[in-house]
């Protein structure tokens, strides 16, 4: 996992909440900021599972959909990465036997998600 993939997923996730709520509501780099002593899968997904999803039910008072939208920018895994993360109770989860999947598929979708835009502006 590479920092560079870190960081444009968060600046992806930040442009999808400003578009959804606003500017104000962005996610401060401060929460990744454990990632320079640690950049590993699991602190990534700890990250998310400890502080950033819970900053995102509040934003968006558990509205499932668009919390998926945000994460996923509306990509292709967005149904796959909804089966991972949100149980059938309706609850959010990031289960630790599926830390590389949930992780392959938030940081690479902003890779794909980029490579898809530049294609479709040519």
């Amino acid at each position: 996992m590479s920092e560079l993939k870190v960081w444009k997923f968060f600046e992806k996730l930040n442009n999808e909440i400003k578009e959804k709520k606003g500017k104000d509501f962005t996610i401060g780099h401060a929460y990744f900021l454990p990632l320079k002593e640690d950049m590993t899968p699991e602190r990534f997904v700890e990250i998310l599972r400890k502080s950033v999803f819970p900053l995102l039910q509040e934003y968006f008072y558990d509205d499932w959909e668009t919390l998926i939208s945000i994460l996923t920018g509306g990509s292709s895994q967005r149904d796959k990465i909804s089966k991972l993360i949100i149980d059938k109770y309706g609850e959010i989860k990031l289960p630790k036997d599926k830390t590389y999947e949930i992780v392959e598929i938030l940081i690479n979708f902003t890779e794909r998600n980029n490579n898809e835009q530049s294609t479709n502006q040519v």
